[in-house]
């Protein structure tokens, strides 16, 4: 019961049903797309066998990124490490398949919700990550819809088309995603549309200045440190990134990564990803 009131939950925020709607078709026919949490009939058919073959195929030692954030000396947490973790067997683990994105041939999606508002979103592929692509992709992220001063921000504050804007990049081993989205009123929708097209097209023709690259990095740094201000955000982080082939280090080095970047580097890859033959458009709201 509480699995299904949790995927309810997550089926009632338009940002979560968009963004399961991008990984469902930028990955398609890859497995992504469908709640973590399952469906009312996948739960049935879970039975106790298939817990101990997934169990038994990925909870392996070669398999497994342990990260620490503790004031106690290296001893003592190797002898934890070693009472929880040491039995776990060895051998490696099922082997993960490439994933790579695709642009889909549908590219304008209407999901239909019995709601008054609209949200409005248009997504483009990412390519695989590096540490590079991490930063850029962040760089961007912020100058999109990360708070006041981002290119959306004025469809909220000044031209009253949106109560909320804000963009998201995920990514993942072999390609993520970038979305860029607004929620607005019923009777804004056309209009509020095109202006978030506007903003993108208007950033993929003419990129940025020197000076919005520094404000922007100014700002991912930010985001980042606020991202990761707790023990149990900063331990997930080193595990992701070792596991994602970055390197644990790469927490401590973002900012370098960020301040490595240049304005040709960023123009070029704004050019490569806000192309608009590589969007695809999710609406979600009520039917016409």
């Amino acid at each position: 019961k509480m699995i299904n009131y949790q995927r309810n939950t997550q089926e009632d925020d338009p940002a979560n049903v968009a963004h399961k709607t991008y990984l469902e078709r930028l990955f398609a026919k890859k497995g992504y797309g469908s709640s973590a949490l399952g469906s009312e009939e996948s739960l049935k058919a879970i039975k106790k066998k298939d817990v101990k073959n997934f169990y038994d195929s990925y909870f392996k030692a070669e398999n497994m990124v342990v990260a620490v954030i503790s004031d106690l000396e290296k001893a003592p947490l190797i002898e934890i490490l070693d009472e929880y973790f040491a039995k776990l067997p060895s051998g490696k683990p099922a082997e993960s398949k490439p994933n790579f994105v695709t642009i889909p041939e549908e590219r304008q999606i209407l999901i239909e919700k019995d709601t008054m508002q609209f949200f409005i979103s248009l997504g483009f592929p990412l390519p695989n990550i590096t540490r590079k692509n991490f930063a850029l992709a962040s760089i961007v992220e912020n100058l999109l819809g990360k708070g006041v001063g981002s290119r959306l921000w004025d469809l909220r504050y000044i031209e009253k088309l949106a109560y909320n804007v804000n963009a998201q990049a995920t990514l993942m081993k072999d390609g993520g995603i970038l979305e860029a989205y607004l929620e607005t009123d019923k009777e804004k929708k056309e209009v509020a549309l095109e202006a978030l097209k506007k903003v993108l097209s208007s950033l993929f023709e003419n990129g940025i200045t020197e000076e919005e690259l520094e404000v922007t990095k100014i700002n991912a740094k930010a985001s980042f440190l606020r991202e990761n201000e707790t023990k149990v955000i900063r331990a997930g982080n080193l595990a992701s990134f070792e596991a994602l082939g970055l390197g644990s280090e790469f927490l401590s080095g973002f900012f370098l990564e960020i301040d490595a970047i240049g304005l040709d580097e960023i123009n070029t890859y704004i050019k490569d990803i806000l192309n608009p033959e590589k969007g695809v458009e999710v609406v979600i709201g009520p039917k016409d």
